[in-house]
């Protein structure tokens, strides 16, 4: 609808034929219990980016997924949040391997 309202396109994809939850919309709360430990992951995965520690990072990132995958309902922001950050990581990380960096 909003699609169509503002550029004239009516989209035929899945997600909106049958009206799919879109991000902004997606469950947002987490248990303070979990949210501090999602924190400390977090926060373990900045120092290692600056360690240049691609390895620690994709470790780490998959550290936070079993923590989300235990504590929160699916589908969550902080699910697709991580997913885009997992992907930079390992993009980066692919990048260093083909300059030979790592």
């Amino acid at each position: 609808e909003w699609l169509d309202k503002n550029f004239h396109f009516v989209c035929q994809c899945k997600a909106c034929q049958y009206n799919w939850t879109t991000f902004d919309s997606l469950e947002s709360s987490v248990r303070p219990e979990l949210r501090q430990k999602l924190e400390v992951v977090e926060k373990c995965i900045s120092a290692a980016l600056v360690r240049g520690d691609l390895k620690a990072v994709l470790d780490l990132h998959l550290r936070d997924v079993l923590l989300l995958e235990s504590g929160c309902v699916s589908p969550h922001v902080l699910q697709i949040s991580l997913r885009n950050s997992l992907q930079f990581a390992c993009w980066r990380w692919m990048v260093y391997q083909g300059l030979g960096q790592e």
